[in-house]
């Protein structure tokens, strides 16, 4: 009957100290996803944040909703392989997002804004007004304007050296 006790109690002891490397095992994966749980809300309030700024916030409602699925289901579940195809399909989303934006960039600079207004010209001038007008335009540009005596000379000396 003793060397069962003892077999007994050699098994129960490398059964604890399986239980002890299973909750050891247990406690890194907990930690592993612990820091892709936190990884993936940096990743979701860096686009709240870039989706705000560029005033699209509209945009990503969507892609905002499934991540935060994702971060509710790493608690929940874990890590498994549906949470991993959620976030490749997440991923693919945010790929196409990218793809957009910088397609979006892309063609604002290259477009441009026509004017869509059409001009029209509520002022009218008769005839005789305008005759007038261009006749006070014309005695402007053939009257000179009065210079001092020096200002005359240099005038004078730079269209002789100009015509010579």
């Amino acid at each position: 009957g003793q060397g069962e006790g003892q077999g007994q109690g050699s098994s129960g002891s490398s059964s604890k100290q399986g239980n002890a490397s299973q909750s050891n095992q247990s406690e890194n994966n907990d930690a592993e996803l612990f820091e892709i749980y936190k990884q993936q809300q940096q990743l979701r309030q860096d686009l709240e944040d870039r989706l705000s700024k560029l005033g699209l916030e509209g945009l990503g409602g969507d892609l905002i909703k499934k991540m935060q699925t994702i971060e509710q289901q790493l608690l929940d579940k874990g890590f498994n392989q549906r949470t991993l195809e959620k976030m490749l399909s997440l991923q693919y989303e945010l790929l196409k997002l990218k793809e957009a934006d910088l397609k979006q960039g892309q063609e604002s600079r290259r477009e441009s804004i026509s004017n869509s207004k059409t001009y029209t010209n509520t002022l009218r001038l008769s005839a005789d007004e305008i005759k007038k007008y261009f006749n006070t335009t014309e005695i402007l540009n053939k009257e000179s304007l009065p210079l001092r005596q020096e200002y005359k000379e240099k005038v004078q000396s730079y269209f002789k050296k100009s015509n010579d």
